[in-house]
């Protein structure tokens, strides 16, 4: 039923002595007899958890072409030698991206090495999942 260390993972079919299943596993609720009808149940859950999977995986891939389709323009003060003022950080990104698609973007999942301190164009990687990730264009432009 659950994951337990060193003897098995949930949904797996184990051959465990009497006493450790007796005295650990069943009174825990960690596993169950392995009968037909508890085999079905496993082969249910696994069946619901994939689908969970796979909509999740369309969902973070939906968001990340949403994603890779903004263009960020960023105005900035510049001084004296074209010099900005400040810069632009990993949560300047986020808090643009979560204005103009109304989705929370972690400052976590920002790629950026450095703040961005100079004018230009840029592309910036935000990894919305593992398997996910979005390329982001960000202009900085003078103000």
């Amino acid at each position: 039923m659950q994951d337990v260390a060193g003897t098995g993972r949930a949904g797996e079919v184990k051959d465990v002595a009497p006493g450790y299943a007796r005295n650990y596993l069943l009174p825990k609720g960690l596993a169950v007899p392995a009968t037909e009808g508890a085999q079905k149940n496993v082969q249910h859950r696994k069946t619901i958890e994939s689908s969970k999977t796979n909509r999740a995986f369309k969902e973070t891939t939906a968001l990340a072409e949403k994603l890779s389709q903004q263009e960020l323009v960023f105005k900035v003060k510049l001084g004296e030698q074209m010099r900005m003022h400040g810069s632009i950080t990993n949560a300047d990104i986020a808090d643009e991206l979560r204005r103009q698609t109304s989705h929370e973007v972690d400052k976590h999942k920002v790629d950026l090495q450095e703040p961005i301190r100079n004018i230009g164009t840029y592309e910036v990687l935000i990894h919305v999942a593992k398997d996910a990730v979005a390329k982001v264009k960000v202009i900085v432009e003078e103000e």
